[in-house]
C-alpha cells in the first residue's frame, strides 16, 4: 500500500468526491463533480458561508456516496481537504502534486484562513432554540473580543436570554456586562430602520446590488479554464482516433463517455 502511494495510486476506500480513479488506479478529475468542488471553494472563498453552500447543493439535488444527500460535515470537510490540491498522502507518506488539481493554493488558503476565523466564533447552525441572531456579528466595545448569545433560568423557572462578551464570560478578564437579548436586538432593529430611511444610503444599497448581478459569476472563469481544457483533450483523442492511435487512455475515455 505504501508502494502503491509512492506510485500516486489508489489504496481502495472511498473515493474523494470530485474525483474518479482510471483503470491504472489512477486519481482522474470527475468532468461534474471537479467542478462542483471548485465551484464550493471559490463562493466560500468570497465570503458565502458553509452553511449557506451545504443548503444550495441539497436544494439542487446533489447526490454524494451511496446516493446521498450532503450533509453539512460534507461541505466543511471537503474545505479542509489537501487533495484537492493533488497532494497524496497516506499515513507518513506525503506526495504533492500528485495528480490534477481541483483548486488554486491561493484559494485553498482563503478558506483555511476563514474556517479559522469562523472556529473562534460560537456556532449557531445547531441552535435548535430560538436563535441569538447577533451572536458573531457584534463585538464588545470594552476588549473587542465577540458577543454571543446566553440563558439562564431563575428561582422561578423563567428563561432569561442574554448577550454576554466571550472574554468577560470565560476569562472574566473584561468589565462588560451581560445586556438582554430584547433589548440589544431591539437597538440593532432600530438602528438598521433608521439607515434604511436614509435615502442616498439605499441608492447606494441599491446601486451595489446591481453591480453585483451584473458582474461575471466569480466561479466562470475557473469553470471556462476546465472547459476549454476539456475541449483541447477531447481534440487530442479525436486526432489520435483518426491517426489510428488508440492508447489505453484513449480506450478508456472511449468506454467512460461512448
Amino acid at each position: 500500500m505504501t508502494e502503491n502511494a509512492l506510485k500516486c495510486k489508489s489504496n481502495g476506500g472511498l473515493i474523494t468526491f470530485g474525483y474518479c480513479i482510471d483503470e491504472n488506479k489512477h486519481f482522474q478529475p470527475d468532468p461534474i463533480k471537479a467542478l462542483i468542488v471548485a465551484d464550493v471553494f471559490k463562493r466560500y472563498a468570497m465570503g458565502e458561508s458553509a452553511k449557506s453552500i451545504f443548503y444550495s447543493l441539497k436544494a439542487q439535488g446533489l447526490k454524494t456516496r451511496g446516493d446521498s444527500a450532503p450533509t453539512y460535515s460534507f461541505v466543511t470537510n471537503m474545505l479542509k481537504n489537501r487533495r484537492y490540491l493533488g497532494e497524496y498522502r497516506f499515513r507518513d507518506t506525503v506526495v504533492e502534486n500528485a495528480f490534477t488539481p481541483l483548486v488554486e493554493p491561493e484559494i485553498f488558503d482563503k478558506c483555511q484562513i476563514r474556517m479559522a476565523e469562523n472556529k473562534k466564533r460560537p456556532a449557531s447552525f445547531k441552535q435548535v432554540e430560538e436563535k441569538s441572531i447577533l451572536t458573531g456579528k457584534i463585538f464588545c466595545g470594552y476588549c473587542g473580543s465577540t458577543i454571543y448569545g446566553v440563558s439562564g433560568t431563575s428561582s422561578t423557572g423563567t428563561k432569561h436570554r442574554y448577550y454576554h462578551c466571550r472574554t468577560a464570560k470565560t476569562k472574566k478578564s473584561c468589565e462588560k456586562k451581560r445586556n438582554k437579548k430584547e433589548f440589544l436586538e431591539s437597538a440593532v432593529l432600530d438602528s438598521a430602520l433608521h439607515i434604511l430611511n436614509d435615502a442616498p444610503i439605499v441608492n447606494s444599497i441599491v446601486s451595489n446590488c446591481f453591480e453585483l448581478q451584473s458582474n461575471k459569476n466569480a466561479s466562470m472563469p475557473a469553470l471556462e479554464k476546465q472547459l476549454a481544457q476539456a475541449q483541447t483533450e477531447i481534440n487530442n483523442v479525436m486526432n489520435a482516433i483518426k491517426q489510428g492511435i488508440i492508447t489505453p487512455t484513449i480506450s478508456y475515455l472511449l468506454k467512460l463517455y461512448i
